[in-house]
């Protein structure tokens, strides 16, 4: 037989190939700090609008800390399943589109900023997408208020995290 003979070690670039699994690696890790920031800010921002006294509640009767962070814990377990699912998709996503604009990104301050902005959009669609897979049909507007609000927090600390995986001077 004459021709070209190709071997696997020939066809194959091993640097393109251990760049595109650290990509992976690093969306995979991206999207569980995404799931476990949501997690943890929407238990929250929950326990602490639950804290705030309204109407005739008194200062008096406030919970203690001990109240919040068992209120908080017991909520980490209940938000993990719809904050953390979403957090997860939410922060590959993000960090997929931040991996593509990292040429872009030459500073960390626009990198927080940029991703910060992506993740008030990615929140923004958190009300719907929840009420899609749960079956539910109303959207409170607490959840529209706050769910851009939890979306940038949790974006900006996954960019401050990855800032040095995620800006050009990498």
């Amino acid at each position: 037989m004459s021709g070209p003979s190709h071997t696997i070690g020939d066809v194959t670039d091993h640097s393109s190939l251990s760049r595109g699994n650290s990509r992976f690696l690093l969306l995979l890790k991206m999207g569980g700090l995404g799931a476990a920031v949501a997690t943890v800010f929407s238990a929250l921002m929950f326990t602490g609008l639950n804290a705030l006294p309204i109407g005739d509640q008194s200062y008096k009767e406030a919970p203690t800390f001990l109240d919040i962070a068992r209120t908080m814990v017991l909520l980490c377990v209940i938000t993990a399943a719809p904050c953390g699912i979403y957090g997860f998709f939410a922060g590959v996503a993000g960090g997929a589109w931040l991996l593509y604009r990292r040429s872009r990104l030459i500073s960390v301050n626009r990198l927080v900023v940029e991703a910060a902005i992506l993740g008030i959009f990615l929140g923004c669609a958190f009300p719907f997408v929840d009420r899609l897979v749960t079956g539910g049909s109303f959207v409170a507007p607490l959840d529209v208020i706050l769910a851009p609000i939890a979306g940038a927090v949790c974006a900006a600390t996954c960019a401050v995290v990855f800032r040095k995986n995620l800006t050009a001077q990498h």
